[in-house]
């Protein structure tokens, strides 16, 4: 099915029931999907129309359950996905009976609920009320498609196509120069010693990883105590056992 765009002007709404009434302007006249005279019933035959995703046209058969929702007034026992809503449900002689408002709530992810007939004719009802409304009259004409300009022909589009990538060369050899110089980037590094003395100067090519162990500053080297030999801590505690401490 080929896809048509006219130009259109929104002439009602209902946030109620989820539905918009939309004016066309379109230069060829539309096969219109005749509005069912009567609400479908629980257990009908319905065809969900779609475009999931913003691919092509789906089309899925499934029924009309019975249904607990309020301010619903149709669910159908099949799940419907991104892209749906707003899709047409058609009953089996392919008159329009809902018009595909989104899933349900988790609790049932397998019911799809829908504005129905009695909806539908309401908004119409009220938009139509005091006749054709004037806003219809602002909808621009649909734009006459112009004759396609005559294109290039094979061999300058080659000779194009050879100057595009002559000049990607170009812009690839310069990316390589640059890289060049940013590998050879290196980067002085000095160690310290606690008391901020440089211990020792490296330099350290650019994304070579590099570690470092962090030694607390001290106030002064008598503060620190020097370390024991096993023997002298054995000593120490042999003595303070015999003391009573």
């Amino acid at each position: 099915m080929a896809r048509r765009w006219c130009p259109a002007v929104l002439l009602a709404t209902s946030a109620r029931d989820d539905l918009a009434v939309l004016g066309l302007n379109c230069s060829e006249p539309l096969e219109c999907v005749p509005l069912a005279a009567e609400p479908a019933a629980v257990g009908d035959v319905v065809t969900l129309l779609g475009v999931p995703g913003g691919g092509e046209l789906r089309r899925e058969a499934s029924r009309v359950v019975e249904h607990r929702y309020r301010e619903i007034e149709l669910v159908v026992g099949t799940r419907t996905y991104s892209g749906q809503s707003g899709g047409a449900i058609l009953n089996a002689r392919g008159e329009l009976v809902g018009v595909i408002s989104g899933t349900a709530p988790a609790r049932a992810p397998n019911h799809t609920l829908a504005s129905g007939v009695v909806a539908m004719r309401r908004l119409l009802a009220s938009t139509f009320r005091a006749g054709v409304p004037a806003c219809i009259a602002e909808i621009p004409a649909e734009p006459t498609p112009t004759p396609d300009e005559p294109g290039e022909t094979p061999a300058e589009r080659e000779e194009a196509l050879l100057h595009e990538i002559a000049a990607l060369r170009e812009e690839l050899i310069g990316l390589r120069t640059r890289l060049a110089a940013v590998e050879g980037t290196v980067i002085p590094v000095e160690i310290l010693s606690p008391s901020g003395q440089v211990i020792e100067s490296q330099s350290v090519p650019l994304g070579r990883p590099i570690q470092l162990r962090l030694v607390p500053r001290t106030t002064t080297p008598e503060a620190r105590s020097p370390p024991r030999s096993a023997s002298s801590l054995l000593a120490s505690l042999t003595a303070a056992r015999r003391s009573g401490v």
